[in-house]
C-alpha cells in the first residue's frame, strides 16, 4: 500500500514545490488550510480522486498559483 504523504510532510521536504499532481487517489476532501505554505505553487492537476465539493476560499495560501486542472 503506497502512503499519500501530508502536505506538512511535502512542506518540509519540498518547500519551493511549483507543481504538484495528485491522480487516481481516494483523496475525498481538500481545504484551504491543506495548501498552507505552497506560496510557490503554480500548477495543481487533481485527477480521478473523490473529491466531491471544493470550498470557496481553498486557492487563499497560493498566490502564485496558475493552473488549476480537476
Amino acid at each position: 500500500m503506497l502512503a499519500i504523504p501530508s502536505s506538512e510532510s511535502i512542506k518540509k521536504f519540498i518547500p519551493n514545490l511549483t507543481l504538484l499532481s495528485i491522480i487516481d487517489s481516494k483523496l475525498s476532501k481538500i481545504t484551504s488550510e491543506d495548501f498552507k505554505g505552497f506560496d510557490c505553487l503554480r500548477d495543481l492537476y487533481v485527477e480521478n480522486c473523490e473529491i466531491e465539493c471544493l470550498p470557496g476560499d481553498l486557492f487563499k495560501h497560493t498566490p502564485n498559483l496558475e493552473v488549476v486542472t480537476f
